[in-house]
């Protein structure tokens, strides 16, 4: 009879089946690799790769850069090399205008070449422009006089002496016409050809430009303000009215704020109101360089009458005066920061003396703010 060690004996002698045998195919076994990762990489290999119908664009690159620079808003100039093939395709015009190139073709001057032009101009070194049927660029047009925006301000006579005249018609406009045409026009006269035009002076609030109603001819300054500024400007809007009988011979004559319909963008700044001003010179150490004694009294007396109105300034600075070699007038500008201020009233009468005698008796006050100022300024004049 068979024992259980002798079944467990030929069992043993039996061969193993096909599916216990070892494979023929088996891959040699690498120093630190388990049986799982061979396994793992041989399943890995045996998978197929997907395949994907994207495939990636090739740089080629452009012939030409697809942005207009400056350079390229250029008109081409005589004698100049004609563009390639490239170059020739029909475009869209600079969205961007070039302030370096004026209404004839021909390129303006620059910032600093803008001021003394216009000194020229004011000086009557320019060519007269009555009796002319050619519109003259902005650059070159003289401004109106004080007593002609004063006229067209408050309502008064022509001024025969403008050298705008010839196109003010047989009588001024009245100011409310005024500001609708010029905020109309400012609205749609953009571009190179524009009449308006930077005048390259900013302060600590807005920017100055050079304004020409198309329509009649005037032409006189823009003090523009972005949106944060528009209350500081409507402010001195009123100390300008509050100083009427000033304006023309101490201050400019002020005819008024819009708000623009489109905002003008002018040196990263967005420009929403501006206030019209009669054109009152360069700032006076620009313009004469050095201020000698005489000129620096007509300063003090034009500070001292904004003094007497109980004007002060709060920064009265050279760079505030503005002076005007054709008529040799100093005005004072920039009445932001201007506010009504009583002088300081006399000391009591002591009539309680032991001799009874009338006796000044002055309070002690503080130190008079408008003779501070006025001190403080021709000391600026004349350092």
């Amino acid at each position: 009879m068979m024992t259980r060690l002798d079944s467990i004996v030929l069992l043993l002698r039996k061969p193993l089946p096909l599916c216990f045998r070892p494979s023929d195919r088996r891959r040699p076994v690498k120093p630190g690799m388990t049986l799982l990762s061979i396994s793992i990489h041989g399943l890995w290999n045996r998978k197929p790769r997907r395949e994907t119908p994207y495939k990636a664009q090739r740089w080629k690159g452009f012939a030409r850069s697809p942005i207009w620079t400056r350079s390229r808003c250029l008109p081409p100039q005589d004698g100049a090399q004609k563009p390639s093939g490239d170059d020739s395709d029909d475009e869209s015009p600079c969205p961007t205008p070039n302030p370096g190139v004026s209404r004839g073709g021909a390129l303006a001057t620059t910032s600093t070449d803008v001021g003394s032009s216009e000194m020229q101009e004011q000086d009557g070194s320019a060519a007269s422009q009555k009796g002319t049927n050619v519109r003259p660029n902005i650059q070159h047009r003289l401004y109106c006089t004080h007593e002609c925006l004063r006229g067209l301000a408050f309502g008064g006579p022509m001024d025969e002496e403008c050298p705008n005249v010839a196109n003010h018609g047989n009588m001024h406009i009245t100011l409310r016409e005024f500001l609708r045409l010029a905020r109309d026009q400012l609205a749609v006269d953009r571009g190179k050809d524009a009449n308006c035009v930077p005048l390259y002076l900013s302060g600590s609030r807005g920017s100055v430009f050079k304004f020409c109603l198309s329509s009649h001819g005037y032409t006189l300054v823009a003090k523009g303000v972005e949106a944060m500024d528009t209350e500081h400007l409507h402010y001195e809007n009123k100390m300008y009215s509050y100083l009427q009988d000033l304006q023309g011979k101490f201050v400019p004559v002020c005819l008024g704020v819009i708000n623009l319909v489109k905002p003008y963008y002018y040196d990263s700044g967005v420009y929403e109101d501006f206030m019209f001003l009669s054109y009152g010179g360069r700032p006076v150490l620009k313009g004469l360089g050095e201020v000698n004694a005489d000129v620096a009294n007509e300063i003090l007396t034009a500070l001292g009458r904004l003094h007497q109105h109980g004007v002060l300034h709060h920064d009265a600075e050279p760079r505030n005066v503005l002076y005007d070699k054709r008529t040799g007038r100093c005005m004072i500008v920039d009445l932001m920061l201007a506010e009504l201020h009583d002088r300081q009233p006399l000391g009591p009468i002591n009539i309680n003396g032991r001799n009874r005698k009338r006796k000044w008796a002055p309070r002690k006050h503080g130190k008079d703010v408008f003779a501070v100022e006025a001190q403080s300024l021709r000391a600026s004049l004349t350092q």
